[in-house]
C-alpha cells in the first residue's frame, strides 16, 4: 500500500482513527510531534499511529488499573486480532493495523515491545547495563525499527542498527528526565553497577528525591547524560541512510531530545526536584533549520 494523506481517505472511520492518534501524539509527545511536522504529510499519520499505540501500552503500566498484567494481555490479543484483519472499534488499533499493512512493518517488533512493557510490571531495578539493554531494545530500539519503513531507506539492513540506537538514545534521555517520577513508581532504570561506581544506590536516590541531589548523585547523572550523548553520536550516521525527505524530521527529533540533556546540565543535574523541559522558544529555534532542510528536500524530490 502507498503512504497516505488522512484527508484523502475514503473511509471516514479510518480517518478519524488516525486523527485520534495525531491528537494523542500532540498532547503527550510535544517534541516528538513537532519533529513529525517536518515529514511529508503522507508519512505523518503512520508515525502518529505508532506513537499512539506505544502511548496506550505505556499508560497501562505507568498508570495501571487493578489488573495491569491482564490489561496488557487483552491489548496484545486485540492487537493480534487487528493485525490479522479483524474489525476493531479501537481507533488506535485500527490506525495501527492500517499502518502495519501499508508499510509492511515486522509484527515481531510488537511482541518485543510488549515484552518490555510486561517487565515494567515486575522489574523495579536493573543490576547491570546489559540487563537494562535487554529492556531498552524492546521499549525503544524496536520503535526505531518500526519507523524505518515509514521514513524510507534503500538499505534497511544497514540503517536498522542506527535506527535502534537512536531509539535507545531517546529512551536514555527519558530515563534521566523522569528519574524522580520513576522513583515514585518504585522503579530505577539507571543500572546499579554504574550507580555504585559513584557510591550511589536506591536509598541515596530516594533521599535526593526529597532533599535534592548531593555531589555523588549529580556526578552519576552527569555520567548517564554523557552516555546518552554518545548514543546520539553513534546513531547520527544512520540519518544519511534515510529517504532525503525524512532526514530533517529525524535530525530535528534528535536535536530536540538532546536539548533535554542540555536542560539537565543547566540545572546542575538535578532531575529529582524538578523536571527538565526545553522551553518553547528554544524548541522552535531548533526546529526552524529543519524546516528549511525539509522544504529543500521536498523540492529536490519533485
Amino acid at each position: 500500500m502507498p503512504a497516505l494523506t488522512v484527508t484523502a481517505l475514503p473511509d471516514p472511520g479510518l480517518a478519524a482513527a488516525y486523527a485520534e492518534c495525531r491528537r494523542i501524539n500532540a498532547h503527550y509527545g510535544r517534541s516528538y510531534y513537532l519533529a513529525t511536522r517536518l515529514l511529508p504529510p503522507a508519512r505523518r499519520p503512520a508515525v502518529h499511529a505508532l506513537y499512539g499505540f506505544a502511548r496506550v501500552a505505556d499508560e497501562l503500566v505507568d498508570a495501571p488499573g487493578p489488573d495491569p498484567a491482564g490489561d496488557l494481555r487483552t491489548l496484545e490479543g486485540a492487537l493480534g486480532a487487528a493485525l490479522d484483519g479483524a474489525p476493531t472499534t479501537d481507533p488506535v488499533l485500527r490506525a495501527l493495523a492500517d499502518t502495519v499493512a501499508r508499510h509492511g512493518i515486522d509484527r515481531s517488533l510488537f511482541t518485543d515491545f510488549l515484552a518490555s512493557m510486561r517487565m515494567d510490571l515486575t522489574v523495579t531495578e536493573y543490576a547491570t547495563h546489559d540487563d537494562l539493554a535487554r529492556y531498552t531494545h524492546g521499549s525503544a530500539g524496536v520503535i526505531g525499527l518500526m519507523m524505518l519503513p515509514v521514513l524510507g531507506t534503500e538499505d534497511p539492513a544497514a540503517a536498522g542498527p542506527y535506527a535502534a540506537k537512536l531509539g535507545e538514545a531517546f529512551q536514555l534521555t527519558n530515563f534521566l528526565r523522569d528519574v524522580g517520577e520513576d522513583l515514585d513508581r518504585g522503579r530505577v532504570y539507571l543500572p546499579a553497577d554504574h550507580l555504585a561506581a559513584f557510591g550511589v544506590d536506591r536509598a541515596r536516590l530516594l533521599r535526593a528525591r526529597v532533599e535534592g541531589p548531593d555531589r555523588a548523585v549529580r556526578r552519576a547523572v552527569a555520567h548517564f547524560a554523557a552516555e546518552a550523548r554518545a548514543r546520539y553520536r553513534e546513531a547520527t550516521p544512520g540519518i544519511a541512510l534515510l529517504d532525503p525527505v525524512s532526514r530533517p524530521c529525524v535530525a530535528t527529533a534528535a536535536r530536540l531530545y538532546a536539548a533535554i540533556l542540555d536542560e539537565i546540565a543547566a540545572a546542575d543535574h538535578d532531575v529529582f526536584t524538578r523536571r527538565a523541559v526545553v522551553p518553547n522558544r528554544r524548541r522552535l529555534a531548533i526546529a526552524a533549520p529543519g524546516a528549511g532542510r525539509w522544504a529543500l528536500a521536498r523540492l529536490r524530490a519533485k
